[in-house]
């Protein structure tokens, strides 16, 4: 026996390109995964926002030590508040996921 045969045998087709695009299509999200979004998209707002508003201090001044002569964008705040958004929005993604998944398993339950 041939091992190439067993391959022909066992190999599947791979899926094709509508097949795949009618399962990622045939998802509707619910509230909570707009709100997820929505979140995300206000957290990355207040992460420029606060960046600019406290600043972190480049160099400082040559009299007095305590004093910025120079200040930047302070990108590790908003690195930070990414994040956290980036969490939340995980958490409120995920809890819509899981709620759309009970949501079809009870209507299949239902046709029975």
């Amino acid at each position: 026996m041939d091992m190439f045969d067993e391959i022909d045998k066992v190999a599947k087709d791979f899926p094709r390109l509508k097949k795949v695009a009618k399962n990622v299509t045939s998802n509707k999200v619910n509230n909570y995964q707009i709100f997820s979004y929505v979140i995300m998209g206000i957290f990355v707002g207040i992460g420029f926002l606060f960046g600019n508003l406290f600043p972190s201090c480049g160099n400082y001044s040559s009299l007095y030590y305590d004093q910025c002569s120079m200040t930047e964008f302070n990108f590790s705040l908003t690195i930070g508040i990414w994040f956290i958004g980036l969490m939340v929005t995980v958490f409120f993604y995920g809890m819509g996921e899981i709620i759309s998944l009970l949501r079809g398993m009870n209507q299949k339950l239902e046709k029975k």
